[in-house]
């Protein structure tokens, strides 16, 4: 049965603060001050508790240009590859087993993969195309498809229910466009739609999109989800608050708070974010500040604030490369990196190593 939600002025007010809520509602859940303009320094090995490096083995067919999204089971490592199209199937030490997925458009292929999301209880695999999503098992066999999905912007599996996200259109009256991100919820085991949740509403003059290759608006603490959908279309405000995910209901967890930075002298937003994570002890906001990329740490736990430019010092894990981290799927605390050492001898770039991080408690 197929049951549609519509949220207009509560979810304006509710799901997406726009950077001045009342004293009243600030009481009910934590500001962070944020200063865009600050230059922090802070190690990969200063909130990491553990970290676990995989070695990618390195074959002709296993050849990693850009980790763009990784997910893991007990026993393997999935990586999708945007550069190439590809999904690399890679055992839990790091060996290379297949490619999964066909690219094409028949019925059994995909046509041009953006991401993928997997079924850890079925063990099926399921890959994002712009025209169709299309199932496999974890041994590569084709298992359905699922239209009426195009252009999807993001998909996770929350409560074994597949979550699609993506951005619908409307013309308006007189011109312009009406845009209104929307989550579907979908049934794994038939493909049918549960229901659809309408999450914000977006005016513009003119037509454009944005699909986000690294997407990702969930992140997980020990007991909790969290949830933040980055709106990137011009807008007068910033959207600066993250949420906790319950069930189908989404509750206001955190707001950033940049100041009169967030605004530019034009009256638009000066801050866009593109992704807002929470674990049990930090935030990990990556931003843009008048265009410039930023990543803010934030410790929960010390109340101490930190401004990046460009990213985590990896350290000896990347030589020293800056790093950003992803939060791994269906694991709590966990995140990942991907870094490419040149050993001496070498004259090529090889493949990745994998780190998956466990942030301090």
């Amino acid at each position: 049965m197929k049951r549609t939600y519509t949220l207009f002025s509560l979810l304006f007010i509710l799901l997406f603060s726009c950077g001045n809520e009342s004293e009243d509602q600030q009481d009910v859940f934590r500001v962070i001050p944020v200063n865009p303009n600050a230059d922090d320094e802070l190690s990969i090995d200063d909130i990491a508790d553990e970290i676990e490096a995989v070695k990618l083995e390195e074959t002709d067919e296993s050849l990693i240009a850009m980790t763009t999204k990784v997910e893991r089971t007990e026993d393997y490592i999935f990586i999708f590859d945007f550069s190439q199209q590809k999904i690399f199937q890679f055992d839990d030490s790091g060996k290379f087993l297949q490619l999964i997925g066909k690219i094409g458009g028949g019925p059994e292929e995909v046509e041009r993969p953006v991401g993928f999301s997997l079924d850890r209880m079925n063990e099926h695999i399921y890959i994002i195309g712009m025209r169709k999503i299309v199932v496999y098992d974890y041994n590569g066999d084709f298992v359905r498809y699922i239209r009426d999905y195009s252009f999807p912007n993001y998909t996770y599996f929350m409560n074994d229910t597949l979550e699609v996200f993506r951005t619908e259109t409307k013309n308006l009256e007189g011109g312009g466009f009406l845009k209104f991100p929307t989550r579907y919820r979908i049934d794994p085991s038939t493909g049918g739609r549960i229901d659809s949740l309408e999450l914000t509403k977006v005016s513009l003059k003119n037509q454009m999109m944005f699909i986000m290759t690294d997407a990702n608006y969930y992140s997980e603490s020990t007991d909790k989800t969290y949830f933040y959908l980055p709106v990137l279309f011009p807008e007068p405000f910033v959207r600066d608050t993250i949420y906790e995910a319950r069930s189908s209901v989404f509750e206001p967890s955190l707001k950033l708070d940049f100041g009169e930075s967030a605004v530019s002298e034009t009256g638009n937003k000066a801050v866009n974010i593109r992704s807002f994570f929470r674990s049990d002890r930090y935030l990990i906001v990556r931003y843009s500040f008048e265009g410039k990329a930023k990543l803010l740490i934030y410790d929960l736990e010390e109340y101490m604030s930190y401004n990046l430019d460009a990213g985590l010092d990896g350290g000896e894990h990347s030589d020293g490369e800056p790093v950003l981290l992803t939060p791994l799927p269906a694991e709590s605390n966990t995140y990942y990196f991907s870094a490419k050492k040149l050993e001496e001898g070498m004259t090529e770039e090889p493949n990745p190593t994998l780190y998956f991080v466990k942030l301090k408690n």
